[in-house]
């Protein structure tokens, strides 16, 4: 064996040793993106878990807040049918309450309505009668005559509307009391 052999056998072993190195350079990157990837995964996997263990809780002891029935007795709404079938007759109950709240909201509503404007009739008399004293003290902050009509005319603009809207407000409330009046005793079956 010369030193030429020697040599070309040292530059193969350099070249092998070059080789081999850049094998595990590889097989490291490799193993790195295997554990990133495994990382990865276990926080998919523990998220999921999580998902699946905090909605249908959610969903078993949360109410929807509202009616979610209609007349036929379906559901709307995924999660409330899921809601649904978990709670059994607790979500029946609750829907029967939730109705007739409602019910008793609408029933009410003409009242309500009456009450409001008393309230508001008397609050804009006390303001008016406030806003005078202010004015005798601080007569520079009065409106001009031009302020005052516009603003007249804004308050007579809004009881136009007031006037064109309540028919359709109080047909909608009365269409929503009827089919609630529909949708109690599918809910009050269910719920028994």
């Amino acid at each position: 064996m010369g030193i030429d052999d020697k040599k070309r056998g040292k530059e193969e072993l350099i070249e092998r040793v070059n080789e081999v190195n850049e094998c595990l350079k590889e097989e490291v990157r490799h193993v790195k993106n295997v554990e990133a990837m495994r990382k990865a995964t276990k926080k998919v996997f523990l998220g999921l878990m999580i998902l699946l263990i905090v909605i249908p809780h959610y969903l078993y002891f949360s109410s929807p807040g509202w009616v979610v029935v209609n007349k036929n007795g379906e559901i709307y709404g995924l999660g409330n049918k899921a809601r649904a079938a978990l709670q059994g007759k607790k979500f029946w109950r609750d829907q029967l309450h939730e109705v007739r709240q409602e019910i008793r909201w609408e029933e009410f509503g003409i009242l309500r309505k009456t009450a409001n404007d008393r309230i508001l009739e008397k609050i804009g008399r006390d303001t008016n009668r406030e806003m005078e004293k202010f004015y005798r003290r601080y007569p520079q902050t009065r409106f001009s005559k031009a302020e005052r009509r516009a603003e007249a005319r804004r308050g007579q603009f809004d009881q136009i509307m007031l006037i064109k809207f309540h028919p359709l407000f109080e047909e909608m409330r009365q269409k929503r009391s009827q089919e609630l009046q529909m949708i109690l005793p599918v809910v009050k079956s269910k719920a028994e």
